[in-house]
């Protein structure tokens, strides 16, 4: 949207487009946090080709780096579109085979309830 007022000439307050892209990326946003040291819910980036090939090997690697409850999501969608919490390993192929239909990647996160 920043990008199509900018290119009318239409003035708009908030995040440039340099930055909306780069916010609506997850994992681009979790690295640049990670570099600047601001702590981030440990996560793992799937791609749909690693999960094609080796669906075994990237379910063990998600319950053992990440434990369960973990979080499944789409790395570029809205804040809460897509999102799965799984408590179940079994539940891990099916829900990674629905959000691999229309995405190159996939964004694992261990779960976390935030400070307390």
């Amino acid at each position: 949207v920043q990008g199509l007022l900018e290119m009318a000439g239409i003035a708009y307050t908030g995040s440039g487009v340099g930055p909306s892209a780069l916010a609506i990326d997850k994992v681009r946003t979790k690295e640049l946090l990670s570099h600047r040291g601001i702590p981030t819910a440990p996560h793992l980036e799937v791609a749909r080709s690693r999960w094609r090939s080796e669906p075994e090997s990237v379910v063990e690697d998600l319950v053992d780096r990440l434990g369960l409850p973990l979080v499944l999501k789409p790395p570029t969608d809205g804040s809460s579109l897509g999102v799965s919490i799984i408590r179940d390993p079994d539940a891990i192929a099916a829900i990674l085979d629905a959000l691999f239909l229309e995405r190159e990647r996939v964004l694992a996160e261990r779960f976390s309830m935030g400070s307390r």
